[in-house]
């Protein structure tokens, strides 16, 4: 498994992209979804391929911070042969969202903590549910929901908590605009500065705000940008998410609950002057999240326990892989 020839297609595989492209670092596409015994519903499922690669130089939240403990505790990682290539975020004890056009071969969901090499928690997959409208040019509709094969023991562990959809009085609440200019956070654990690796080891966040459907259509005057899209990011450009970062949360945080409003999709490189950050826009997909997990006796309302047969898988296997991976791909 670790013969070098087999290291260096992956490697070359996963460093030869575009500046221009979804905020992936691609899994190894040739694990089939059976030894993770996971069942993939799309008419669309992704088999990577080098034409669609992002550059790794540009993988980052650039202008971030190293988060604390508990910052972001709905924060989980995708790892395929023990590398990282996405985020997702926690809903519920069964059910994590992720980006659409992460998915493309078996991985498992890490999550419990801020190190990156040393996540306490670790789930294989039951079934993948890519949305049907998913479309890999535009990347519109960029939107996935795993379901794990046990469940989190969520009220047990003190730095795992899901986010929440927006809702107002037990209702969900879908009016985007109602958001903007609120400050989120964005998180993940892509490279700090571009060019530079490895991946940094402690969880990365900032502080962006949500800017107005006007201002991320000016900006994206030249590209698709749909109503199923927002954007998101400072004044002067200096705060980003970028390819690696892709599938994790914008959350907007408040004393009472944390909401996900958005889904690390894509973007112009990375901090780059005049284009902020791309995202899925969440209160678009509501009743389609809420119809997905309950196909698969995960609904989002249902309450959480604690169950005796749900422990995480335990591995080590894949680390030293990892760690050569992140050595070599610069």
């Amino acid at each position: 498994m670790y013969k070098w020839i087999f290291i260096v297609s992956l490697i070359l595989q996963v460093c030869v992209g575009a500046n221009i492209s979804p905020v992936a670092l691609i899994a190894n596409s040739s694990a089939s979804s059976e030894n993770n015994n996971t069942n993939i519903e799309s008419s669309s499922y992704i088999q990577n391929d080098n034409s669609t690669l992002p550059d790794p130089s540009e993988d980052k939240i650039v202008g971030g911070y190293d988060a604390t403990q508990g910052e972001a505790p709905w924060q989980v990682g995708l790892f395929s042969y023990g590398s990282l290539f996405c985020g997702g975020t926690l809903l519920s004890d069964r059910v994590v969202v992720t980006a659409a056009h992460c998915m493309g071969g078996s991985f498992t969901v890490r999550l419990g903590g801020l190190d990156r090499g040393d996540l306490p928690l670790e789930y294989s997959v039951n079934e993948v549910f890519i949305h049907q409208d998913y479309d890999r040019s535009t990347t519109d509709n960029d939107i996935a929901l795993v379901i794990l094969e046990g469940a989190v023991n969520v009220p047990y562990l003190e730095y795992v908590e899901p986010t929440s959809l927006p809702m107002i009085d037990d209702y969900y609440y879908d009016n985007i605009e109602d958001y903007e200019n609120q400050t989120v956070l964005i998180s993940g654990w892509g490279t700090i500065s571009s060019g530079h690796y490895p991946l940094p080891n402690t969880l990365q966040a900032a502080l962006v705000q949500i800017f107005s459907e006007d201002i991320c259509k000016k900006s994206y005057s030249g590209y698709i940008y749909t109503d199923n899209m927002i954007c998101a990011g400072v004044e002067d450009y200096s705060k980003d998410s970028c390819q690696g970062d892709s599938g994790g949360p914008l959350v907007l945080k408040s004393e009472t609950s944390n909401i996900l409003l958005g889904i690390t999709s894509w973007g112009i490189g990375c901090a780059y002057d005049g284009y902020p950050g791309v995202y899925t826009k969440v209160t678009n997909f509501i009743s389609w999240i809420e119809e997905k997990a309950c196909s698969s006796n995960a609904c989002l309302n249902s309450t959480m326990k604690y169950t005796v047969n749900s422990a995480p898988i335990v591995t080590i296997s894949g680390y030293l892989f990892g760690f050569i991976f992140s050595l070599m791909c610069r």
